[in-house]
């Protein structure tokens, strides 16, 4: 993957909020809902905030301890599994903005000054409440009212 890549959330159809310290993503045209790891998480910010695959790695490996290619391949495929799934988009305005004169990103260490194990990111995706999810509240239910679909046929 380019490391001059930017991505952006895919708004509308993605929301996300932090849940009891834990992300959570719902993509609203599947149906299926996400929760992802710390250092997903860590990814997740850095792609919101519109920074590049490489800002994002680089960034990363202030925090993480981990060999660069190491890195750098598990980022590429939590990025392009985030893509895969309809999370993100590749964002073509901003890709064509990033210079190698962006400001230095700021990573949070540790408050010991130790760099965490690097792991590989966990997206971890959830089919269960796909029905829900995508049931049309006001005209794919029976006469109870959500969360009460149709009967089909």
């Amino acid at each position: 993957m380019d490391s001059l890549f930017c991505f952006t959330v895919n708004r509308p159809k993605v929301i996300h909020e932090i849940l009891d310290g834990e992300l959570v993503m719902i993509n609203l045209e599947t149906g299926n809902y996400y929760t992802m790891d710390g250092l997903g998480a860590d990814i997740w910010a850095m792609v919101e905030a519109g920074q590049s695959v490489g800002r994002i790695i680089s960034a990363l490996a202030g925090r993480y301890q981990a060999l660069p290619e190491q890195m750098q391949q598990e980022v590429n495929k939590f990025i392009a599994e985030l893509e895969d799934e309809g999370l993100i988009i590749r964002n073509e305005a901003l890709h064509k903005k990033k210079t190698s004169d962006d400001p230095p990103i700021i990573v949070q260490s540790q408050a010991d000054g130790k760099q965490k194990e690097f792991s590989r990111p966990i997206l971890t995706k959830y089919t269960d409440m796909k029905e829900l999810l995508l049931l049309d509240p006001i005209h794919e239910v029976d006469e109870t009212g959500w969360p009460n679909p149709k009967a089909k046929g």
